[in-house]
């Protein structure tokens, strides 16, 4: 038996975490899946935050809430890490402390509509979700563990 599998795309990873994971609702301080969408860079040229569509339940049924996740969890400004994520990496997000609920008392969802930073970043009424980027994600997963292996 194979004691790895490895996939093609992080929406390949998605589409089997999808079916054969056990997802859940976000949760404060939890962590969770998810692919980077869209990264801002600020005024000295450091990205600093990014928008992930995260897998997890909404209304019980599997889906992806959108979270703007910080790169790391130093001083923004003067960040000692080199974060190296990049657009369309897969992620460990750890969320905040509080979960966030739009208008409509749940979080803000990811849609496929979705493409310019405008559309990511949310607020008002429908605010996305806080949380840190713990570990970049290769696309092995580990059978044994149903993990998949992170870059150091």
């Amino acid at each position: 038996m194979k004691d790895k599998l490895v996939f093609k795309s992080v929406d390949a990873c998605f589409e089997y975490m999808e079916k054969f994971f056990t997802n859940d609702e976000l949760k404060p301080k939890s962590l969770y899946h998810g692919k980077i969408l869209h990264m801002i860079v600020n005024d000295a040229g450091k990205k600093t935050l990014a928008y992930v569509k995260v897998l997890c339940l909404i209304d019980g049924k599997t889906d992806y809430a959108m979270v703007s996740a910080f790169l790391c969890d130093c001083d923004i400004f003067n960040c000692e890490c080199k974060p190296k994520y990049k657009k369309d990496d897969m992620v460990y997000i750890g969320m905040g402390t509080v979960i966030n609920k739009t208008i409509d008392n749940r979080v803000r969802r990811w849609e496929k509509t979705f493409k310019t930073e405008e559309d990511f970043k949310g607020g008002g009424m429908h605010p996305n979700n806080i949380g840190n980027i713990i570990k970049k994600l290769k696309l092995t997963l580990n059978v044994a563990t149903s993990q998949f292996d992170h870059e150091d």
